[in-house]
């Protein structure tokens, strides 16, 4: 076994567990600070972003529909599965299990990116350089949940545990739909490696998951898609332009949008971590390199394609879109990464003040 970090031989579990367990502590962190510093309640802190909606279609799940509204029908039902488990399993309040779930997410996804890459900085990196995921992933919001599962289906993928694989990638897609960049990712990696009937088992069996999650939930989202249309449509969310063509946002705001100058090079500095992710993926041609390629380029193109809405979404929410290809995004700049996670240490203060800060201001 290979302690180093390298791309080669089979990385220790103990370092994937290290980056996993340093990526539960700093959200734990986080939520501690926020709530001590500024007095929030479990509930006020876990109502934060889109945590509402998810705790009340949790409720709705366990047959608590009192606080339900039509506009929670808009999230996907992954999460709020989750938490609705976790609930049951645990007795946990649901804003207690959603934290839970996000929590040891944030963990899993580190961990199991370091471990499916086979590199730890892959995994260091899910833990700890994204700044925007410093924030999103000590919330009770899905980015987490859905990279957790996302990984869990790729390690089940590698081991030919392909029905299991294609359990979890549906359950993952039922989180957050941008997980199907990561299967569609897969899918050419097993025809790569000339499995083709293997990923396209893994895809038919997450389809069907998927499709019957989605089923089962009607009742409380009101439709089988009905929630993309409140999305699409809603004030409160995209009003009516959820896509557009790829780079409007970027460009509009840059042009009309009066955006700060720091806001700016903040957000172009994702989007050409992605575009440089994906120019140095594209001249490699491993199965793995073809996977993470697939995963960053449709993922990036997607977020590119989102509209400005109310909120200026496809621009200001650009670092938060690009978090579910977090671990495609890290093995692309892999050789560039720092090969101890030591040298994280002095980042870390600067990222956990953002982190605070960020999750304080989030509506």
């Amino acid at each position: 076994m290979t302690r180093a970090g390298g791309s080669r031989g089979r990385i220790a579990v103990g370092d994937a567990l290290a980056a996993g367990g340093a990526a539960f502590l700093v959200h734990l962190a986080i939520f501690l600070t926020v709530i001590l510093l500024f007095h929030f309640s479990l509930e006020t802190y876990t109502d934060k972003g889109d945590g509402a909606s998810y705790k009340h279609i949790a409720a709705a799940l366990l047959g608590q529909r009192s606080a339900l509204d039509a506009y929670d029908v808009r999230v996907f039902p992954g999460y709020s599965m989750l938490i609705a488990v976790t609930h049951l399993i645990t007795r946990l309040s649901i804003a207690a299990s959603a934290l839970a779930v996000t929590f040891i997410s944030a963990g899993a996804a580190a961990a199991l990116s370091a471990i499916v890459f086979q590199d730890r900085r892959v995994g260091w990196a899910v833990a700890l350089a994204l700044p925007h995921a410093w924030i999103n992933m000590s919330l009770a919001m899905s980015e987490a949940p859905v990279l957790a599962l996302a990984m869990t289906g790729l390690l089940l993928a590698r081991r030919n545990q392909t029905t299991a694989a294609g359990i979890i990638f549906g359950l993952s897609v039922l989180t957050r739909p941008v997980a199907a960049f990561a299967l569609i990712g897969l899918l050419l990696d097993q025809f790569a490696r000339g499995r083709a009937h293997r990923g396209l088992f893994i895809a038919g069996w997450a389809a069907l998951v998927f499709l019957l999650g989605m089923w089962i939930v009607r009742p409380i989202t009101g439709g089988l898609f009905h929630g993309v249309n409140v999305y699409a449509n809603s004030p409160r969310a995209y009003a009516g332009q959820m896509f557009t063509w790829p780079m409007h946002s970027i460009l509009w705001m840059t042009l009309y949008g009066h955006v700060g100058w720091a806001r700016w090079i903040y957000v172009i500095a994702h989007l050409a971590a992605c575009v440089g992710g994906c120019a140095i993926l594209s001249r490699k041609n491993s199965p793995t390199d073809l996977l993470a390629f697939t995963w960053l380029a449709l993922n990036t193109l997607f977020v590119l394609c989102i509209g400005l809405g109310p909120g200026a979404w496809g621009f200001n929410h650009f670092p938060r879109f690009i978090i579910p290809a977090l671990p495609a995004l890290a093995y692309a700049w892999r050789r560039f990464l720092p090969a101890s996670p030591w040298l994280y240490i002095p980042l870390i203060a600067v990222l956990f003040y953002i982190g605070v800060v960020g999750v304080r201001a989030c509506n």
